[in-house]
């Protein structure tokens, strides 16, 4: 099997998401996450890698992070979801639950 990443920026997600899922709903939580996010006066940015896995089953894995360049890591547990709705999900409520960003939404749905 073959796996054929790709790495995008926000905008370049948001506009997968809108010309690839039916629901704009992801696209418009997405829309509303910070590009970047302060920890311990660290900054860490938005890492997006979509991965294409070809060959037999053909299918897609969503990573979506933050990433610091600066200490070399990641702020949360790193997943890897086949649905991009499920790492939005993730991301959203990573986020929330870290006090990064305040929003009401449901986190286990």
């Amino acid at each position: 099997m073959e796996a054929y990443p790709n790495n995008y920026n926000k905008k370049t997600f948001i506009e997968y998401l809108k010309k690839n899922h039916s629901t704009s709903s992801v696209a418009e939580r997405f829309e509303k996450l910070p590009v970047t996010v302060t920890h311990n006066d660290i900054e860490y940015r938005l890492n997006i890698v979509k991965t294409y896995y070809a060959g037999g089953g053909s299918f897609y894995n969503f990573e979506l992070n933050y990433y610091s360049d600066e200490s070399l890591e990641f702020l949360f547990t790193y997943k890897i979801f086949q649905d991009v709705e499920d790492s939005v999900r993730y991301l959203e409520c990573e986020l929330l639950n870290g006090n990064f960003i305040s929003k009401e939404t449901n986190c286990h749905d």
